[in-house]
């Protein structure tokens, strides 16, 4: 075929299989139901774009956690440039087709990167396909990670420009370095745009040992990617310097978090094994409790790094060298392998500097792979405590299992090699056959596996029902003498699932594995000039990865998906309208049990949508002062790090002022509610229960029994406007947590704001009549917004620059 037939097939071949997956989603508008989709983007985006309908800028939340910084939390990912979207979509649906938009930018980006460095289109859709399917993106598209999966989509074109500057520094190659970053920064989540920046500082220093150039040409190269990396910085100033005050006050980022919390969900070392058999303790995609792990409780997207097992035959295959048939001077044939066993040096020219770039590139990506899953383990290895202490940045993220994301891209770099490799004709041979070897053992260890859990599956089965048992007993803290009685009351249908799980596990992964070896070696007998033996063994890589795929991402049609997730009639009715000034509390075991199932207007941001005020929320980053008077309130440590939701348990336990300083008029839990509440509803299906404080304070109040008023003039998120009539001195008292950037003016006149329990706001008020006005203007966001545009305009105006003197320079004669 010609190359641009092949170049069109691959195309295809990599993007179809994604439109086919998402067919529903692309032609009939089903959307995904993720659980932090629902529950923190979504209610996210349309409190922000009601804001921006009504002409002002999203600055401030006042709906949860009795008001937190709206802009400065860069989850919302207000600036991500594919909010343009929202022109033409509706903000559900804009989700849906957004997560389509990246999974064909992840394999398209793949693609393009591979065939940049070795041009050959039938590798790098192996590349593609592998990188596009991997665990990290499709387990974080599930659980509702946009923000994730957007960062993701992007890596390969990092690499890509930071190739181009390799060549020659040029502003549009920086331009190309730049764009990708703040797309990773501007999605939403600065954790894995930090990895992928030490990424390409390591990629630099590895290259520059590496190769044997000018150390001045090292350092620009190296210089080019630092310059990178800061303009991508200067251009994300607008959400990053109001980023970095949040962080300051924040309950679980300030000041960094402790080794124990950063290094939470690492990669237990046992489940390194799911990157060959990634339902191996358990399939993620049964109901519970058969869906959680026998083996450990961390969440499945957090530790999932799968990307394929038939894509490691390639793996394998990438480090078989080539052995080029070229003619001595008496014109006898001649191997390289036999050149260099007779002491004579190989031809020097492009081929050897191919092969050097080739080594390099393997080394780099294998060394990449290793790493990756060393630093996954996180609190397992003390690598990881290295670099919590020495590099910035890593104090202030958890979960290093999302490492994990560079093993998948580092198996589709060596997978493409392999293919490569494959295809350039026969690889087995004496010498070289080390890496066919590793292979072709690892192939008979996993089917001697695989038979020995079938021999002895009863006692694999005991064990499994022993683990159930244990796991129950330390749960209820039970002693140890229950464990036989607890044994006999577990359901061995749970024991049962799991057991099959794990023989199916292992079963498809000999499947997969021993048919790209099969593949291999049809190639390797039949010769790489039949194309379509090198489609088969793509077809098993693609068949391998979308089985694994497509247990996750579940849609609903997008009437039964809005009556299901955003219904309008429900108990919330009936306080709706009694909440103006006042807000309503839900505890724990309401967001967390049972009862959400049949109410998911629970869902703890969801009350945004409706405009009702809560003490309550969902985001990783709370302010630390209301943190600490959530704690106090229930008699906790103050410094105890709450989770993402400020925990709040027993309503009994909380201190009656609490409420009235909160403003709780209703509160709607499963327990026996304070004496100060009267019960208004109750579910005829469920405990689940809504209570009335009659004498709830509002959120506005003047102190000191002064006996005045207040009249609210005009309020919206960023703006309280109201009149004071007082016949006596007192202190007007709001039970908005205050944060730098809010300012109060008596008359006109700006007053300094005082703390109250350092977390709401209240001034001074003389006696008569006055206007206070509360007003957030953080000066953060103004320079941040300056900052960008600023460093865009002197980017944009040295590219063209760049390209009028590269034209004036090709125009003239000589």
């Amino acid at each position: 075929m010609k190359p641009r037939t092949v170049n069109r097939l691959s195309l295809v071949l990599l993007f179809g299989p994604i439109c086919i997956f998402y067919w529903k989603v692309i032609f009939l508008w089903e959307l995904p139901n993720g659980g932090d989709l629902l529950a923190q983007f979504i209610p996210w985006r349309m409190y922000a774009i009601g804001c921006l309908k009504n002409g002002l800028l999203p600055l401030w939340n006042p709906y949860t956690f009795c008001g937190t910084p709206f802009w400065a939390n860069i989850q919302t990912s207000l600036l991500f440039p594919w909010n343009v979207l929202h022109l033409i979509l509706e903000v559900p649906i804009f989700f849906a087709y957004c997560l389509v938009i990246h999974h064909l930018i992840a394999a398209g980006a793949m693609f393009a990167y591979f065939k940049s460095r070795y041009h050959d289109p039938i590798s790098a859709l192996v590349a593609g396909t592998i990188y596009a399917w991997t665990g990290f993106f499709m387990l974080h598209a599930d659980d509702g990670h946009w923000i994730h999966i957007q960062a993701y989509a992007y890596i390969p074109l990092c690499l890509l420009a930071q190739d181009r500057l390799r060549e020659g520094f040029t502003w549009l190659r920086l331009t190309g370095l730049v764009i990708p970053l703040a797309m990773m920064i501007l999605a939403g989540h600065t954790q894995l745009p930090l990895y992928v920046c030490y990424l390409l500082i390591f990629r630099d220093l590895w290259y520059f040992f590496a190769r044997k150039e000018h150390l001045r040409i090292k350092s620009r190269q190296m210089a080019a990617t630092l310059g990178g990396i800061a303009i991508s910085l200067l251009i994300c100033a607008a959400v990053l310097i109001p980023l970095l005050e949040l962080s300051a006050h924040s309950s679980t980022r300030a000041g960094g978090m402790s080794y124990e919390s950063a290094t939470h969900d690492s990669l237990p070392p046992i489940h390194i094994a799911t990157l060959l058999a990634p339902f191996l303790f358990g399939d993620p995609n049964y109901t519970a409790p058969e869906r959680k792990f026998w083996e450990t409780t961390i969440g499945y997207h957090e530790i999932c790094g799968y990307a394929g097992v038939a894509s490691l035959v390639l793996v394998f295959l990438a480090f078989v060298p080539v052995r080029r048939k070229e003619k001595d001077e008496h014109g006898r044939t001649q191997t390289n392998t036999d050149k260099e066993r007779t002491g004579e040096s190989p031809d020097a020219g492009k081929s050897e500097e191919n092969d050097l770039v080739l080594r390099n590139e393997r080394h780099f990506a294998l060394t990449l792979l290793i790493l990756s899953i060393i630093l996954a383990l996180g609190k397992y290895t003390p690598l990881y405590h290295v670099l919590y202490t020495i590099l910035p940045g890593f104090a202030y993220f958890r979960v290093p299992a999302r490492l994990l994301l560079f093993y998948g891209f580092a198996v589709a770099i060596l997978a493409g090699l392999g293919m490569r490799r494959l295809m350039l004709g026969p690889w087995w041979s004496r010498r070289h056959g080390l890496s066919v070897m590793l292979m072709t053992g690892l192939g008979l260890l996993l089917l001697g596996l695989t038979g020995l859990a079938y021999i002895i599956q009863d006692d694999i089965w005991s064990y499994l029902h022993y683990i159930e048992a244990e796991r129950s007993r330390i749960g209820l803290d039970l002693p140890v003498e229950a464990l036989r009685e607890i044994n006999e009351e577990i359901p061995k249908s749970l024991t049962e699932g799991r057991l099959q799980s794990l023989l199916k596990g292992m079963t498809l992964t000999v499947v997969w594995f021993w048919s790209a070896l099969l593949g291999a070696v049809a190639m390797h007998r039949w010769g790489a000039r039949h194309s379509w033996l090198a489609l088969l063994v793509w077809g098993v890589i693609l068949g391998d990865m979308v089985w694994f795929a497509h247990r996750f991402i579940p849609t609903s049609p997008w009437e039964q998906w809005r009556q299901h997730y955003y219904r309008t009639i429900d108990f919330l009715d009936l306080p709706q309208n009694d909440l103006t000034g006042y807000r309503i509390l839900f505890t724990d075991e309401v967001i967390l049990g049972p009862t959400v199932k049949g109410h998911l207007e629970c869902r703890p941001n969801k009350l945004m949508v409706r405009g009702i005020k809560t003490v309550r929320g969902y985001d990783p980053i709370q302010l630390a002062s209301f943190a600490a008077f959530v704690n106090e309130m229930q008699g906790r440590d103050p410094g105890y790090r709450q989770g993402g939701m400020l925990h709040i348990t027993f309503p009994s336990l909380i201190r009656p002022v609490a409420y009235q300083l909160t403003a709780v008029k209703y509160l709607v839990t499963t327990m026996e509610a304070p004496s100060m509440f009267e019960l208004v509803w109750e579910d005829s299906l469920s405990p689940l229960r809504m209570y009335k404080n009659p004498d709830a304070r509002p959120e506005m109040q003047l102190f000191e029994g002064s006996g005045g008023s207040i009249l609210v003039n005009m309020q919206h998120p960023t703006l309280l406007d109201t009149s004071v009539e007082t016949p006596r001195d007192t202190t007007f008292f709001w039970s908005q947590c205050y944060y730098p950037g809010w300012h109060v003016f008596v008359d006109g006149v700006e007053q300094p704001i005082k703390s109250f329990l350092n977390v709401f706001m209240q001034v001074p008020v003389p006696a008569g009549n006055h206007r206070v006005v509360f007003q957030f203007k953080p000066l953060t966001v103004y320079r941040g917004i300056a900052i960008s545009v600023l460093s865009a305009v002197v980017l944009t105006i040295l590219c063209l620059i760049d390209t009028w003197r590269r034209r004036r320079f090709h125009g003239t004669d000589g």
